[in-house]
């Protein structure tokens, strides 16, 4: 990805002889990744390129019709991330609005399987495509590869830009205060704790790690807890099982979301982070706890494959009992801890990994898209 200087001179001068603006647009709940990831390319664009107006908003498609309404005369890239939840903005697009896809991960890995679900994730790409005007984002190369699988033939610009990772792990590692807060709310010691970071939903499977970490307990020496961090989706019963579980097992707890520095802070303390999910986009929290020097444990899927070499910059599981294997391991080899450890943060200080050069990469997308068409 370029973030040299004369690139980002080029944008600057380019988009400054324009009049035009951002529209950044995903699900807005606290605790959304969707709305970390959009909020963080807000704010990396907006320090790359000053003068550029970056607006965010949910997913109300009445609260989207009044910021077109607003300055209607400017040229507007609107950007949606997760296609399918995003799918209305196809219906935006017009001479002096350009429409840019970003694939959140649960958009091509799950919807798609969904026949009602693919087709309106079909019918916004087709629609947008006609246009000139479209272009799709993918965080990796396996995202990019899952969605020439469906879309073949999609004319319009398809670009591959990694997330950034923003932490401050100086701060981070001030952790005592926060774990003093969350021990006082569970009522216990946690140390040693395994993390647990998501949203309690199926696609993140929390059951699969929950059973195995119970019967490592019963056999291991070792006197440790297990912290899920997320909140919780309503009405589902695998996750209602999980939540009962929890409640029965006295060395297993779960909190409520919390804001990042938070969660950071837990990342620096705990023995290991742990991704067990059915399938990834590019696991932004997987990413974070690599860039604070704290251990992941992730299952094999591609997307954690994407970024985890396993036992270089993290522990790859395909089984539950490779699950309790890399505890086993994290818990009494020191020196693998330290050596992944090392390695994670070396990998995230990669320049693709860096705030601006990742807005950077969407200032090049949006020239690209405005030089397609001479009306604006």
């Amino acid at each position: 990805m370029s973030a040299s200087s004369n690139t980002n001179l080029q944008v600057k001068s380019e988009f400054q002889a324009s009049k035009f603006r951002i529209i950044l647009i995903s699900k807005s709940e606290f605790g959304c990744g969707n709305y970390t990831t959009v909020a963080r390319i807000k704010r990396g664009i907006s320090e790359v390129e000053r003068s550029l107006p970056v607006d965010l908003t949910g997913l109300d498609a009445s609260l989207l019709r009044r910021s077109l309404s607003t300055n209607s005369a400017c040229a507007t890239f609107l950007i949606g991330l997760n296609v399918f939840r995003s799918a209305f903005l196809s219906t935006y697009v017009s001479n002096t609005t350009k429409l840019i896809y970003i694939c959140g991960g649960t958009d091509i890995n799950e919807d798609v399987k969904i026949p009602q679900r693919f087709q309106r994730i079909s019918e916004a790409i087709s629609k947008s495509r006609s246009f000139y005007f479209s272009a799709v984002v993918t965080f990796c190369e396996s995202m990019k590869h899952q969605f020439l699988h469906f879309w073949p033939t999609y004319p319009g610009l398809l670009r591959t830009i990694p997330q950034s990772v923003v932490v401050n792990r100086s701060d981070a590692l001030k952790n005592a205060d926060v774990l003093a807060a969350i021990e006082a709310e569970l009522g216990t010691k946690l140390s040693p704790f395994v993390l647990f970071v998501g949203r309690l939903r199926p696609i993140k499977d929390p059951a699969y790690i929950l059973q195995p970490f119970i019967e490592f307990l019963k056999k291991s020496k070792h006197r440790i807890q297990l912290l899920f961090v997320g909140s919780i989706e309503d009405h589902c019963e695998e996750v209602e099982a999980v939540q009962s579980k929890i409640s029965s097992c006295e060395s297993v707890h779960w909190i409520e979301s919390i804001p990042q520095p938070q969660v950071h802070a837990l990342m620096t303390a705990a023995v290991c982070l742990v991704n067990s999910s059915l399938s990834e986009g590019q696991p932004l929290s997987v990413m974070e706890a690599m860039a604070l020097g704290c251990p992941v444990v992730a299952r094999s899927i591609p997307g954690n494959l994407d970024l985890i070499d396993h036992e270089k910059t993290g522990l790859i599981f395909d089984s539950q009992n490779g699950f309790k294997d890399c505890l086993q391991r994290l818990l009494t080899d020191e020196a693998l801890r330290v050596a992944i450890s090392t390695r994670a943060m070396e990998k995230m200080k990669r320049p693709e990994f860096q705030l601006h050069n990742e807005a950077a990469a969407y200032l090049d997308l949006l020239r690209e898209l405005q030089t397609r068409q001479t009306h604006w």
